[in-house]
C-alpha cells in the first residue's frame, strides 16, 4: 500500500519535471500545464500524461497537437524509481 503511494507521488513529481522541462529553457514563465504548440491551458484532470496515453487520447484537445512521448517516460520513470527506492529503504535517512 506505501509501494503505491510513494509510487503516486513519483507521478505527480514526474509531471511537474515535465512541466519545468518544457518552460525552463525557453524562459518561459512557470505557469499551470499548458499544450506547448497552442499554449492553452490544460484541464487539471489532463496534467498529467499517462492517463491520456492509457486511454488512446495522446493529443491536446484545442489544437490536437500530439504529446511527445517524453511525457509519460518521465512519469512513468519517476513512479518507477520512487517505488524503487521505498522498497530498497523504506522509511529511513537513506531514503532522504
Amino acid at each position: 500500500m506505501v509501494v503505491a503511494l510513494f509510487a503516486l507521488f513519483g507521478l505527480l513529481v514526474g509531471g511537474l519535471v515535465n512541466q519545468l522541462g518544457s518552460d525552463l529553457p525557453v524562459q518561459r514563465r512557470l505557469t499551470r500545464p499548458h499544450c506547448p504548440h497552442c499554449g492553452r491551458n490544460r484541464p487539471w484532470w489532463q496534467w498529467l500524461s499517462l492517463p491520456a496515453y492509457l486511454v488512446g487520447r495522446a493529443r491536446c484537445p484545442s489544437c490536437s497537437a500530439r504529446i511527445g512521448l517524453r511525457h509519460p517516460l518521465v512519469e512513468i520513470g519517476l513512479a518507477a524509481a520512487y517505488a524503487y527506492l521505498w522498497i530498497t529503504f523504506g522509511l529511513s535517512i537513506k531514503l532522504v
